[in-house]
């Protein structure tokens, strides 16, 4: 039985996507705001002009143009870091889906391999069984010729020994064939249970990966959430 092979570049491609965006630096909403209170020139200004004595700051057109800006600018990045989102959300999506088709889908067929690998173990055991129990009725056999041959007193009985000889090379013959039969077999055996140990392993293996693909998608996926989270509220601030 052949290695089991696993096809893992698409979900490693993606899983290095999310890893790129988890690591991204969070960018740091930073507004200039206006003055509230006027400056000395600004309120000198005001007095000669008439305009009063008040310590309020009067907004200007250009001092509004300014925040606008910057609020405009913060937007920008708030609506580009969306689209990444929605992009890693497809990242994590293609991850799970590539999870799905190379890693779970190998190892449904790793574990119908192992079903049929016992299955033909139980053969293999069942056809040991009957050689032994074929040999043990050719000892039998073996152990009456045997008897029979000690029995003999009188050379008038040389033809039934020689006849009784030619079934015993006929047996030793048949016996030969059924040693070298058992010894395949039990080497088959052997073959199938180090397969058996082979696919085990793996199936651990990729159960552990299995785990990890899960752990890191749902890891990306919450720290995109975060930090939009975050730029949200420092917009609203």
């Amino acid at each position: 039985m052949g290695e089991l092979a696993i096809k893992y570049h698409d979900f490693e491609e993606a899983k290095e996507e999310i890893k790129k965006f988890s690591e991204q630096t969070v960018t740091d909403l930073d507004l200039k705001r206006v003055e509230s209170a006027k400056g000395v020139g600004e309120f000198l200004g005001d007095w000669l002009l008439g305009g009063g004595i008040g310590l309020n700051h009067k907004v200007t057109g250009e001092e509004l143009n300014e925040l606008t800006a910057q609020i405009q600018t913060h937007l920008n990045s708030i609506n580009t870091t969306q689209i990444q989102l929605i992009r890693e959300f497809g990242q994590v999506y293609s991850a799970l889906e590539a999870l799905d088709k190379d890693y779970i889908q190998a190892i449904l067929v790793s574990i119908q391999a192992t079903e049929e690998t016992s299955q033909s173990i139980q053969k293999t055991q069942e056809q040991i069984k009957k050689i032994v129990e074929n040999q043990k009725k050719t000892l039998e056999g073996l152990k009456k010729f045997k008897e029979k041959i000690d029995g003999y007193a009188h050379l008038d009985d040389i033809d039934q020994m020689w006849e009784d000889c030619q079934k015993w090379g006929e047996e030793l013959e048949r016996l030969s064939t059924i040693a070298d039969s058992a010894a395949e077999i039990v080497k088959k055996a052997e073959e199938v249970n180090a397969a058996e140990n082979k696919i085990g392993t793996a199936v651990e293996s990729l159960s552990r990966k299995v785990k990890y693909a899960y752990w890191i998608a749902g890891g990306a996926a919450g720290l995109a959430i975060i930090e939009l989270a975050f730029l949200v509220v420092k917009v609203m601030a």
